[in-house]
């Protein structure tokens, strides 16, 4: 019955994920026209679109998000990772949390495996350190 449920579970999971990627790849509101301001002060001027795949509790998901390039500062920028908080890095902000809470309570390496375990989440015990000391000095 474990068998059975684990495989239905993580089915479920995946095809999920695919509809919430196929969902937000479909959605180009995030091109908001040929240019945006850049937070340099200069003109930032949109690139086309630009993947990037997100460790989500769904699996990895690839979202194509806007891209936005600055001629004066040399850098770039996608508007929707900042508003689906995502701007951070590559996990989700639910695995962000689960990362805080089992990186909290036990080791980096138990966490890791508790994650992948409990969540079927792949998020390697350096991620799990690295994001939970960062979270841990927002909070401090």
């Amino acid at each position: 019955m474990e068998a059975i449920e684990v495989a239905a579970w993580r089915e479920a999971l995946r095809i999920a994920g695919l509809a919430v990627g196929c969902r937000f790849n479909a959605d180009h509101s995030d091109h908001a026209g040929p240019s945006l301001a850049c937070p340099c002060g200069g003109l930032a001027r949109y690139a086309g679109r630009r993947p990037k795949t997100f460790t989500s509790a769904l699996g990895d998901l690839v979202l194509e998000r806007a891209y936005f390039h600055c001629d004066k500062c040399r850098s770039g920028f996608c508007p929707r990772d900042r508003t689906l908080g995502l701007d951070g890095g590559s996990l989700s902000p639910h695995v962000l949390r689960m990362v805080g809470i089992v990186g909290a309570r036990v080791s980096f390496e138990e966490g890791h495996g508790l994650l992948d375990e409990l969540a079927g989440v792949g998020v390697s015990t350096k991620q799990v350190e690295r994001e939970a000391e960062r979270l841990g000095r927002e909070i401090a």
